[in-house]
């Protein structure tokens, strides 16, 4: 029993050093939770069906397929359990279990879906943005969704990921293989709810409207290819940045 309360007074105490990155980190995550709370309100109840142009009508049902959808909808779960998970940690509770179980999901959650599926996503948004906007949306679309949205989708999202690699401690997992497994079957989920919606008619980004079935399988093999270097770098960058030292959440 003294041994239990020993180890349980070892994971509450906190360093001075420590506290200082927690509290970074309450600030960037409590800010990103308003911001994501704030964008959904903002977003989710536009009623494009209201517009004359049928190009933005479409989007009344297709707004929850998008991409950007996905990873921000993710995000808008996690972000809050971050900020719960550290401020408890902030408080001296991080040894509770509840709180250890929620930092186990949100590790897992983390490394093998949201950090591959937003470098993704907001890389490969601004790639062809600057290439060809209207590849992405119409330019019309932007009455209903300001410029400014895009960047809180995919500049801000893009930001507090990276920062959120570098400023929680995270150590190279005994075996890949069942985080591969997750992402695989992330992605596997969306590019089957996107091959369902082509054939339905449903495009989803204009890119798609008119090419061949050969562009469309490069682009889905595109989205394996580019989340799994994603998910294999993050490991290779945080065997670096943390130097090999072992920080375990139980």
């Amino acid at each position: 029993m003294q041994n239990i309360e020993t180890k349980k007074s070892q994971d509450s105490f906190i360093s001075d050093s420590d506290k200082a990155i927690l509290r970074t980190r309450i600030v960037i995550f409590g800010l990103q939770s308003l911001h994501l709370v704030f964008l959904a309100l903002y977003l989710l109840p536009i009623d494009f069906s209201v517009s004359d142009d049928p190009r933005i009508k479409v989007y009344n049902n297709r707004k929850l397929k998008l991409i950007t959808s996905w990873v921000n909808v993710s995000m808008l779960f996690y972000y809050p359990i971050c900020l719960y998970c550290d401020c408890r940690q902030y408080w001296g509770q991080g040894a509770s279990h509840h709180v250890r179980t929620l930092n186990k999901l949100r590790h897992t959650a983390f490394s093998n879906l949201l950090y591959p599926a937003t470098m993704f996503a907001d890389t490969l948004f601004w790639r062809i943005w600057t290439r060809d906007r209207e590849l992405i949306s119409p330019p019309e679309l932007d009455v209903y969704v300001p410029y400014w949205t895009y960047h809180s989708m995919h500049t801000v999202s893009l930001a507090v990921v990276l920062l959120d690699l570098a400023l929680v401690p995270r150590t190279n997992p005994p075996s890949k293989i069942p985080g591969l497994k997750m992402m695989t079957a992330y992605i596997t989920a969306y590019v089957t709810m996107f091959i369902t919606s082509l054939l339905r008619g449903d495009s989803i980004y204009p890119l798609f409207e008119n090419i061949s079935c050969i562009h469309i399988i490069s682009f889905i093999v595109l989205m394996y290819a580019e989340n799994l270097l994603h998910f294999v770098l993050q490991w290779m960058f945080i065997d670096l940045w943390w130097g090999r030292r072992k920080h375990t959440y139980k």
